[in-house]
């Protein structure tokens, strides 16, 4: 910068600072009071009042003002009172800050660390020289980012394919292929089906977390040697200066050197409305410029960026910690502590204990018995439903409008108690639309004066179009002259021919001499979240963009945004189904917490703003309050850990690049289709149509495929624990002198896998259920399970140890014990499985009639070598023994489950 320039930019900065030395002396006034005391707010306020030039500057002040006093009646946060005075266009508009806390902010680290580079300070006429980008090239200090933050493809197989049970399970199919006992390994599929689909899981989360970028543009302008030209995105070196202009995406976090541009930072703080960046102001990488055109100079680049301190932190995935996946993964544990050494002792046992037969006969006996045993343990099948069951939940879902990016966020949404919703896009659709107009004075028709006045600029936004809607376009008058609206003029005007000037914008920058009645209505509809333009008159016509003469009020529109029509009912149901509904926005907390309460959010009037606030003390208010305004993307993710940490299951709305830190937090992220990409890309759920009334239905489905999963579940374990049971009471029987061997191999227990446990469980998964959720999932599953694995031990044995005492007659065979036992467990199987459906349906009768047959059909059709058990070896006594204990176990099984509901229910 030439000497002249920075002169004048210095000779500029003075001038602001003596035109804010008025009010820097009251704000140091109540600055120097004690400590420990909390000012009170009332006379800040007044202070404010008296001192201030601008209603905006007052009504920030009056939302500061309450938002402290509800912190002060915590008693939890100490407040002090400083200045932070901001110019923000040439009426020198100031906007204060009035409270800070002690507390630090928390910052996100950088990847790379900047302060080791040598700084260069390029004329902004010029730019760097080809010698410094040389340099930054060689240094690494371009825009590249160079961080992985998901696995690679050859780790994810490695992940989900090498696991414990999968080598044991590997193990078990190799040993039985070198025994030849090929028919016992149907397992495997499951296993194989099992990893495929997490490791199709894990590829999906890598690809989308990799294609998440916040900044998209391809290409920027960049001034080097004199010379404008455009460069890829990525080779933007540091301290290269950026030629932005309206339209483009900052790129880069950068320092303004000249010109003047506005940005809108929607998606980075989700505050909707243009900022100003004049000369020495900051630009944030991933905003858009919509008006202007500037010389930036690059401050931050690649992970340094702040944009991409979002960007990397929701780039670090993680398989999702459902309760489901919770309770799948200690069943698994718990099992893998048992699992081998039970299965080296079993193999001990059964090959001792296989009578004098041949060695090889003897191992393959063994074998079979201890794959029997280990397979039986492991409850690969409920891997298995539990994915059918989502997968099906998925399809179902999509006829919702809705992609379920993440399979198991099915369950958490099902389970979630607190919603978060941010307020654009959920509860209004991003529109306007003018609630009331006050007419002031009647000389004119407004409403026809008002299409005239439409009709010449034909805005596109959405103040413009509110007005539109409500007012029919015409050319009754014709114009003379027009000034258009700008951000710092804050109104537009309009001349026309025999009737004069109108002005249309804020209040206080169209008209200086309000009344108290008009000025106490403007600001008593301010206060409720109204969006407030008055209309006014001067009889002056434009001259050189200028007005001059009195501006008499015409009339005051009245503008809210557009509640979605659905969202009061959508509010009502999550209301009746016990989810609190908690609203987070950018913008502010009194226009949020008004339209909270249209949508009939309770406790919608308890608001706070969090403008100041540090994350410790975020955590400390996060369920205090309903309504929380001025929130930063960093602030949104502490309120979803803070509601985490309080044992709630959280869910979280959004659409913008700064939703995606508490939508990464948050156990359930939806995100609308017309938000961000970036936010698409991050969430669990995307509503295609962008439609909150969905998500009830949405939910309700939730509710449906993990009530289903539950109760299937069931059948499963049930099988697990008998297994482990079988296998201790084997072992112990041997601790006693009997010569007992685990008496199944993997296919002997295959009618039973299937017509008592596989198809029904897949079956039933698919029934409607709109119960809540109640108790925890694995609780649950035990409780349900455990009448069954007892009434299945109870079966064999009774049906095993008659015949090893001798009970039946000498000869008899183990085959005939094993025969004996199987058809003994697949009716107590049935039986389990009519319990399990009460109360029955059409639906679940012909399930339960068709299983019956089912089974009774394999157990006489079925070869021997197929399932291993032979009905023809049993004599009639044997057949006795199989009706007595195979029907008695309906009764059993009755008392059993009441006493598990009993349990559940406690």
């Amino acid at each position: 910068m030439s000497k002249k320039k920075k002169e004048e930019v210095q000779t500029e900065t003075e001038i602001k600072e003596e035109e804010h030395s008025s009010k820097s002396e009251v704000l140091h006034r109540l600055h120097k009071k004690k400590k420990n005391s909390i000012p009170n707010p009332e006379n800040i306020l007044n202070e404010i009042k008296a001192n201030s030039e601008s209603k905006d500057e007052v009504q920030l002040a009056k939302e500061n003002v309450e938002s402290a006093l509800r912190l002060a009646d915590d008693e939890t946060i100490e407040l002090k009172v400083i200045k932070k005075v901001e110019a923000d266009s040439e009426k020198r508009k100031k906007v204060f800050k009035f409270f800070r806390f002690k507390k630090k902010e928390q910052v996100i680290k950088p990847k790379m660390d900047l302060s080791k580079a040598t700084r260069y300070i390029p004329d902004v006429d010029v730019g760097l020289t080809e010698e410094q980008i040389s340099e930054r090239i060689k240094d690494g200090y371009t825009n590249e980012s160079k961080t992985s933050y998901t696995k690679s493809i050859g780790r994810i197989f490695v992940d989900n394919i090498f696991t414990f049970f999968n080598m044991l399970l590997t193990i078990i199919a190799i040993a039985l292929v070198c025994v030849g006992s090929y028919t016992n390994l149907f397992f495997m599929v499951i296993a194989l089906i099992n990893t495929g689909f997490g490791i199709f899981q894990e590829i999906r989360a890598k690809i989308t977390m990799d294609k998440l970028r916040l900044v998209t543009v391809p290409t920027t302008n960049v001034l080097r040697n004199g010379q404008t030209s455009t460069i890829p995105t990525e080779q933007i070196v540091l301290d290269d200066i950026m030629l932005l202009s309206i339209g483009n995406q900052i790129p880069s976090d950068g320092v303004v050197k000249k010109g003047m541009i506005e940005v809108n930072e929607s998606l980075l703080t989700g505050e909707s409305l243009p900022i100003k960046k004049n000369i020495g102001d900051t630009v944030y990488a991933g905003s858009f410029v919509v008006s202007g055109s500037a010389a930036v100079q690059v401050e931050h680049i690649a992970d340094t960026n702040y944009s991409s301190s979002i960007q990397n932190m929701a780039k670090q995935y993680t398989k999702p910690k459902s309760e489901l996946v919770r309770a799948l993964n200690t069943i698994i544990h718990s099992i893998s502590f048992v699992v081998i050494p039970l299965g080296a002792i079993l193999f001990c046992l059964n090959f001792f204990n296989s009578g004098d037969i041949p060695l090889f006969n003897k191992v393959k006996e063994a074998i079979e018995a201890t794959a029997g045993s280990l397979i039986g343990m492991i409850p690969a099948g409920m891997y298995l439903l539990t994915t059918f069951a989502l997968m099906a939940g998925v399809l179902r879902i999509s006829k919702r409008r809705t992609v379920v990016r993440e399979l198991y966020c099915i369950e958490m949404l099902a389970r979630v108690n607190v919603l978060c919703l941010d307020k654009t896009g959920t509860l209004t659709d991003g529109t306007m639309n003018v609630n009331e107009v006050v007419v002031i004075d009647d000389t004119y028709d407004v409403p026809e004066v008002m299409g005239s006045y439409l009709s010449v600029f034909e805005d596109n936004n959405q103040t413009s179009i509110a007005l539109q809607q409500a007012f029919s376009y015409n050319s009754k008058y014709r114009v003379i002259d027009k000034i258009p609206f700008s951000s710092s003029r804050k109104y537009s005007a309009i001349s026309f021919e025999n009737i004069g000037t109108f002005l249309l914008g804020a209040p206080e920058f169209v008209c200086n001499n309000i009344d108290d009645t008009l000025q106490h209505l403007i600001a008593e509809k301010q206060s409720k979240g109204f969006r407030v333009l008055l209309f006014g008159h001067t009889n002056a016509i434009i001259k050189n963009e200028k007005i001059s003469g009195v501006v008499r009020p015409v009339a005051i529109f009245i503008l809210m945004d557009h509640i979605r029509p659905e969202a009061p009912a959508t509010i009502k149901w999550f209301n009746d189904n016990d989810v609190e509904i908690k609203i987070i926005s950018g913008d502010s907390p009194l226009t949020a917490s008004e339209i909270a309460a249209s949508c009939g959010v309770i406790n919608a009037s308890n608001w706070v703003s969090l403008e100041g606030l540090s994350i410790n003390e975020v955590t400390e208010i996060a369920d205090k309050y309903t309504v929380f305004g001025r929130v930063s993307p960093e602030q949104k993710a502490a309120l979803i850990k803070a509601l985490k940490n309080r044992q709630k299951v959280v869910g979280m709305t959004g659409d913008g690049v700064n939703d995606i830190l508490a939508m990464k937090s948050s156990d359930c992220s939806i995100a609308m289709a017309s938000g961000a990409d970036a936010a698409k890309s991050v969430a669990h759920l995307v509503l295609l149509d962008s439609n909150f009334a969905s998500m009830p239905k949405v939910v309700e489905e939730g509710r449906r495929v993990i009530n289903n999963i539950q109760r299937s579940s069931s059948l499963f374990l049930m099988k697990t624990l008998f297994t482990i049971a079988l296998t201790i009471f084997v072992i112990i029987s041997n601790l006693f002198g009997s010569k007992m061997t685990y008496p199944f191999a993997p296919k002997n227990l295959m009618i039973l896998e299937v017509f008592c446990i596989g198809v029904p469980s897949a079956i039933l998964a698919l029934q409607p259920n709109k119960n809540r959720i109640h108790g925890h999932f694995l609780r649950n599953v035990l409780l349900s399970s455990l009448p069954g694995a007892i009434l299945l031990l109870v079966a064999v044995a009774l049906s095993m140890i008659p015949g090893n005492y001798g009970f039946y007659e000498s000869t008899i065979t183990a085959e005939s014990l094993r025969t004996m036992s199987i058809i003994c467990m697949v009716i107590c199987g049935l039986a389990i499985l009519y319990q399990l459906c009460k109360p029955l349906d059409l639906y679940r009768s012909i399930l339960v009639i068709t299983m019956c047959i089912c089974a009774t059909l394999s157990i006489f059709i079925l070869p021997e070598n197929f399932i291993g058990i032979d009905y023809t070896l049993l004599n009639k006594i044997q057949w006795l023994m199989v009706c007595i204990i195979g029907f008695s176990s309906i009764p059993l099984a009755a008392g059993l489950d009441s006493i598990s509901n009993k349990l559940k229910n406690n």
